[in-house]
């Protein structure tokens, strides 16, 4: 691997490996460099945290002034060279002098080496946050990342505690524990990833073929039965009755697998919306029809269209004769409850399918 291939962080971590093996082969007892430098050398590359000016200090010359930077480079320069010259051909090999002689990163700072070691003794980014504020945990996440280490976002610890937890119970307590307001937070960030950790409970049935238009209720407490964590949540501070089921993702082909088969639901396996006529693309949802006016594919004044092509009123009593007088029409015409719907950018053609047909009948 060239030098060109490693960022400074990478070849660092080389460095070290390499001193480490040189060390255990007694190559420092070999090398024509005096102790002292040695040690210069050795406290400079095995402490990431200091600088040539703080290892400068921790040596200083004879007359008790730190050594300059300059200094602490060319000892540490030819240190390199002559282990790498005394180290055996297979570490010479694996570790090619071009990446041992790169240059070191910049120390990490005193904060960060704070977090540094507090992650390596087990604390959580929760508990750094506490201690160490927002702010710096957010920046150390920066440093640390080039230097290989992740410090994982809330989000993604949560991520990594909702995929290792198999108990229902457990889960349930973690998904109750959140507030409103931070539950719509992460479904509002987090609704595309790919490996999302909530799910709405409309999306995870629609999946399974279910349409639960209206009757979320019902699912819900077939769920709460099995056992499965689930939530209610309102989404929408300011329409307090717009509730969500909310569930964690893994969970969704275990609800599935669990409802397919109830003999209660099935009536919820047939779209709301039925065609009646015509060849569609597919079968609109009833979201569709309940977008603001000005972004409408739909419209559902059918009536008025049948009444404008033959001149008269019709009376409520001969709605049902509709579909009757539809049979056949080249237009996808949709039903859902007692509204007929089509779409809008063919009412001529609907127009021109029901003139000709009355003129036949």
């Amino acid at each position: 691997m060239s030098k060109e291939s490693l960022n400074p962080y990478q070849a660092h971590e080389k460095r070290v490996d390499f001193i480490e093996k040189v060390v255990g082969e007694g190559v420092l007892e070999k090398i024509p460099i005096s102790e002292r430098n040695q040690n210069i050398a050795l406290v400079y590359n095995l402490n990431e945290e200091l600088s040539e000016k703080d290892v400068g200090e921790i040596f200083p010359n004879s007359l008790g002034k730190p050594l300059a930077r300059q200094y602490v480079q060319i000892i540490n320069k030819r240190f390199l060279e002559e282990t790498w010259k005394y180290a055996s051909p297979e570490l010479q090999s694996s570790h090619p002098l071009s990446e041992i002689l790169a240059r070191k990163p910049g120390p990490v700072g005193e904060v960060n080496a704070r977090i540094k070691r507090a992650l390596e003794g087990g604390a959580s980014p929760a508990e750094i946050r506490n201690t160490e504020g927002i702010s710096a945990l957010q920046a150390t996440r920066r440093t640390l990342r080039k230097r290989g280490i992740e410090i994982y976002t809330a989000y993604e610890d949560l991520k990594a505690r909702v995929k290792a937890e198999t108990d229902d119970k457990k889960l349930q307590e973690i998904l109750d524990s959140f507030t409103n307001a931070s539950l719509r937070g992460y479904l509002k960030r987090y609704n595309h990833d790919p490996e999302r950790v909530f799910a709405g409970l409309t999306s995870v049935l629609k999946k399974g073929g279910f349409f639960p238009h209206m009757h979320l209720s019902t699912f819900y407490e077939k769920i709460k039965e099995k056992g499965i964590p689930i939530r209610p949540i309102n989404v929408d501070v300011s329409r307090p009755k717009n509730i969500y089921r909310i569930v964690f993702d893994k969970h969704g082909q275990r609800i599935i697998d669990s409802l397919k088969d109830d003999p209660d639901l099935q009536r919820f396996k047939s779209s709301p919306v039925k065609l009646i006529c015509g060849n569609p693309d597919r079968i609109p949802t009833t979201a569709d029809f309940r977008k603001k006016k000005r972004l409408r594919q739909y419209n559902t004044n059918i009536k008025e269209i049948i009444e404008e092509v033959i001149g008269h009123h019709i009376t409520g009593k001969d709605g049902p004769k509709f579909e009757i007088l539809l049979s056949g029409c080249p237009v996808p015409v949709f039903r859902y409850r007692h509204v007929y719907i089509y779409p809008i950018d063919m009412i001529e053609e609907l127009k021109a399918f029901l003139k000709s047909k009355l003129e036949t009948i």
